[in-house]
């Protein structure tokens, strides 16, 4: 129910036209048709078609509306769904970087502590291994969250070169 339709055509009275022939000694007469249509865009045809269709099936105006109130609802309802979904979606992804970013602090700590306790135990060479890799993992989750964030960039296909 939507989209263009077209109502039926209307055919005008037809315009003899008179040609003379080549040689000028007879006249040949061509009858030139005007057609003309009418369309119109919209969930519902205008009040004049639907009376028309009233006309050849009676309550068929009253069932075309109810069709359209019907798909209305229909669309209403599942945009509404679409709509709860994706709140969900966001809550669960809000949800998964909150536990993701938890866990990556309590993991950084506990290894800047361990780095910690082996360099206060003479294990100096471990114990700035372990501190450094960790801050290193900080960083790289830092810089590569960055470029999660940042839209891609596009660019325009390279023209092809022809050749002759």
């Amino acid at each position: 129910m939507g989209g263009k339709q077209l109502t039926p055509l209307k055919e005008v009275d037809p315009h003899p036209v008179s040609f003379p022939h080549k040689d000028g000694t007879k006249n040949h007469s061509i009858e030139i048709h005007q057609i003309s249509a009418t369309t119109f865009s919209g969930p519902l045809p205008p009040p004049e078609i639907m009376q028309g269709y009233d006309q050849i099936v009676p309550g068929a105006a009253d069932r075309i509306i109810t069709i359209f109130e019907s798909e209305v609802s229909h669309r209403q309802k599942m945009e509404e769904k679409q709509l709860d979904a994706d709140i969900k979606d966001k809550k669960v992804e809000h949800t998964l970087t909150f536990s993701g970013m938890l866990f990556g602090l309590i993991v950084s700590i506990s290894l800047i502590t361990v780095g910690g306790f082996l360099i206060y135990h003479d294990k100096a060479v471990a114990g700035y291994f372990v501190c450094i890799s960790s801050m290193a993992g900080i960083i790289a989750a830092f810089l590569s969250g960055k470029k999660k964030n940042t839209p891609p960039v596009t660019t325009p296909p390279a023209k092809k070169k022809r050749t002759r």
